[in-house]
């Protein structure tokens, strides 16, 4: 767990670029009240995974984010055509559905258990390891349900 509400802008470009790979990190910033779950792949992109919302008005999200901070991909994006993620190379779907709550439900409880996280969209597939997947039911800040992002 990092608490980041105390550091400057430069200390968080550092711990980013210096973040551990192939697992997840609790990250949080009491100050803010944000509190994210981020795991960075060996190329630098990172997953932003919010599976258990602490405010239930909230819906779960995700995003993938280059190296460089630039958001790639992100939940319920009209816009981002097919997103498919498989969890040890069974696929999922995209159960990031603002229908129904079903897929979301078989998701969570299979990410649990996964060594492997991919994600497919437009062409490309990003891959992350399950380290740490414990961390994965703890409460974080999730998506406001009137946002689109």
């Amino acid at each position: 767990m990092v608490d980041i509400s105390k550091k400057t802008l430069e200390q968080l470009e550092k711990f980013t670029a210096s973040m551990p790979t192939q697992q997840w990190v609790y990250i949080e910033n009491e100050q803010l009240g944000r509190y994210q779950l981020k795991n960075k792949a060996q190329d630098g992109v990172i997953l932003t995974l919010a599976l258990h919302c602490k405010i239930s008005s909230q819906r779960p999200t995700f995003s993938l984010s280059s190296a460089e901070g630039k958001t790639l991909l992100k939940a319920y994006d009209p816009n981002a055509g097919q997103i498919q993620f498989l969890l040890d190379n069974q696929n999922y779907g995209n159960p990031f559905n603002v229908h129904t709550d079903e897929p979301l439900k078989r998701f969570q409880a299979a990410i649990a258990q996964a060594k492997v996280i991919k994600i497919f969209n437009a062409s490309r597939l990003y891959t992350f390891q399950n380290g740490n997947a414990d961390l994965l039911s703890k409460p974080v800040s999730c998506q406001e349900s009137g946002a689109s992002g």
